[in-house]
């Protein structure tokens, strides 16, 4: 049985403190041959691109691909996880707080690796969606006293000092400056999606550590060629794929920051020596890798499985209309109630209304009646939410079926 889990499930799921130790075995894993990783690969056509990330595990017998396009109508992203002994696809996971927690989870395991033992602040530059995991990682493997944060909208910077506060339990202060903020920080973050510099080398105190972590691209970076040549030690989460994306390192000499690199799972086994002194400024290049989303997706599934949480992923064919309509009421009854359906055999002959085609046989839906909170959202006779009809349909979808627009012919 296939598990749909959405990002609520993920939310309740993957609690940031079991995804770092999960990142970190895996990583142990690479470094030990028994974990495979294949660097992102991209799709691009006018206005789109589909990213792909691959990797697998010997030790948990898991195979995962994360799946992603973005376009200017935004991003939507989703995790494959399969069974490597018989190939069955376990779960389909939506992936947006997935991505935030596994790639605050790599800056975890990084920063405990290589930032000082008695490192007690934190700056961070950006304060959207994943410098907030980033927060949480740090605050996590080290016992902070002060996070200093710096973005460009005052008002969501004052959000972000609120929100990660309360997150962490550490005192976090706004800074009029990226500068105000990074000088004298112990550990800097950056998670911007800045194309040019946003943090000057010059600004980094000696024994500091920095997680960059905003950009994968090479045609984009967050840290000056003096930030990137004052660093004594560099780690990427994959040279590989650093080769291809880490702008970074890129930028700087025709790439030969990337040739001293060591891999994060070198780390963590010991075949590469971490932090050599208190002086030395190390730096986590992160650009992200399909064994984090492995990791990740492999403990939502369990936790998943073990409290009873997620829905079957459903196949329709064969169905009756009668259990077509129980399975869609019973998914539907958890956003509306109440809710009735009427479900009728052979689709074809009522063209008029939206139908769904599994298998061999025909079903029209008709939603008699829905309501939201106590408030009616539609009738027999008209729609009067263009959004619900949309989420009915993705919900109809979830069973495999086939939608059918209003006059479309049943193939």
């Amino acid at each position: 049985m296939t598990l749909y889990l959405t990002e609520d499930d993920v939310a309740r799921l993957l609690p940031m403190e079991a995804c770092i130790e999960a990142v970190e075995a895996v990583f142990r894993q690479w470094g030990e041959g028994r974990a495979d990783n294949r660097p992102r690969a991209r799709a691009v056509v006018r206005g789109a691109m589909l990213h792909a990330l691959a990797a697998g595990s010997e030790v948990w017998g898991r195979l995962a691909a994360k799946v992603y396009a973005t376009s200017r109508g935004g991003a939507r992203f989703v995790v494959l996880l399969f069974d490597a002994t018989d190939s069955s696809l376990l779960a389909v996971i939506e992936g947006d707080r997935l991505g935030q927690t596994r790639t605050g989870a790599a800056s975890g395991v990084a920063s405990r690796r290589l930032a000082r033992k008695e490192a007690r602040s934190l700056a961070i530059i950006g304060t959207g969606w994943q410098a907030r995991g980033q927060a949480k990682a740090v605050a996590i493997v080290r016992r902070l006293e002060e996070i200093r944060a710096f973005g460009r909208d005052r008002d969501r910077l004052r959000e972000f000092c609120r929100d990660t506060e309360a997150a962490c339990g550490v005192k976090t202060v706004p800074c009029e400056s990226a500068e105000e903020a990074v000088r004298g920080a112990d550990i800097v973050v950056t998670a911007t999606s800045s194309a040019k510099p946003v943090l000057e080398g010059a600004w980094l105190r000696p024994g500091t550590h920095l997680n960059a972590v905003g950009s994968n691209r090479a045609d984009r970076r967050e840290l000056d060629e003096e930030a990137v040549g004052r660093a004594g030690l560099i780690v990427v989460d994959s040279i590989d794929q650093a080769r291809l994306e880490a702008g970074d390192l890129l930028a700087v000499g025709g790439g030969a920051p990337i040739e001293r690199a060591v891999e994060l799972k070198d780390v963590v086994v010991g075949a590469k020596p971490g932090r050599r002194d208190d002086h030395e400024i190390t730096l986590f290049k992160s650009i992200g890798v399909g064994l984090e989303d492995l990791a990740a997706a492999s403990l939502v599934y369990d936790r998943a499985i073990a409290q009873g949480i997620g829905r079957p992923l459903l196949s329709a064919a064969g169905m009756s209309a009668s259990t077509v309509r129980e399975r869609i009421e019973a998914i539907l009854r958890e956003k509306f109630a109440p809710v009735h359906l009427e479900i009728h055999d052979d689709s074809a002959r009522h063209a008029g209304h939206a139908g769904a085609a599994a298998g061999g046989g025909h079903f029209e839906v008709v939603v008699v009646s829905a309501a939201f909170e106590g408030k009616p959202l539609l009738d027999r006779h008209r729609m009067v939410n263009d959004a619900l009809r949309e989420m009915i349909g993705r919900e109809i979808h979830a069973l495999g079926l086939r939608t059918l627009a209003p006059g479309e012919p049943v193939r």
